[in-house]
């Protein structure tokens, strides 16, 4: 990454800053970090599935050589994007987190995901990131811009899952690698049933003083 590269990201992340305290108000440092490293990478996936370079590897640079041009192009643009993708995010935010004053239980099915999940990665390492990709590109197409990254993941591991539920880790990984058009079909499947939801979707453990400046939200 170049120097204006560099440069762009920081008033990228300065210019976020500014916008989470706009929408969310009396923010401790600590939630409003967390939201902008949240809020950095969705919009960093958003770029990169409009603009056709998600599968490009480094996108997360590719991106931002797309946005220094845009910046040195026409910044009018880069603000208006910028400005427009925000508020969709902060609303999917209000709609899809629930905010938790303690951590929950993880349920037992979840924990069953990710032991099953996890044993098979090691033989579909570059599938798995091929499919969790696929699944941004998708959710975002949905309209669903909040915890691309986490949502991308979940999916693609329940579909993983459905595979490595019932074979072992070599006939699931083979199984995998060689119908691309399950994984694809699967994932578009649970991708459309997520946009389809208007509940929570992510559990954020936040300081309780959050609570207080959001009330009234969908929480």
């Amino acid at each position: 990454m170049d120097w204006m590269s560099g440069e762009l990201e920081k008033q990228y992340r300065a210019l976020l800053r500014v916008y989470l305290y706009r929408s969310f108000g009396n923010l401790s440092e600590q939630e409003a970090e967390y939201m902008l490293e949240v809020a950095y990478a969705d919009f960093l996936n958003y770029i990169a599935v409009e603009r056709d370079v998600i599968f490009e590897e480094g996108y997360e640079g590719a991106v931002l050589m797309i946005l220094r041009d845009m910046y040195l192009n026409n910044e009018m643009e880069l603000d208006k994007t910028l400005s427009e993708w925000f508020e969709v995010w902060a609303w999917k935010w209000r709609q899809r987190v629930k905010l938790a004053l303690k951590e929950e239980e993880e349920s037992k099915l979840a924990s069953e995901v990710e032991n099953k999940v996890q044993a098979l990665l090691p033989k579909v390492s570059k599938l798995y990131e091929w499919a969790k990709r696929y699944a941004i590109g998708s959710l975002v197409r949905h309209g669903e811009v909040c915890f691309t990254n986490l949502l991308a993941e979940t999916v693609v591991k329940e579909v993983f899952f459905k595979v490595a539920s019932s074979e072992e880790p070599e006939k699931a990984a083979k199984f995998l690698s060689e119908n691309p058009a399950f994984i694809i079909s699967e994932i578009a499947k649970r991708v459309k049933e997520l946009s389809a939801f208007k509940g929570n979707l992510v559990v954020v453990r936040l300081n309780p003083l959050f609570f207080e400046s959001q009330r009234g939200e969908n929480v």
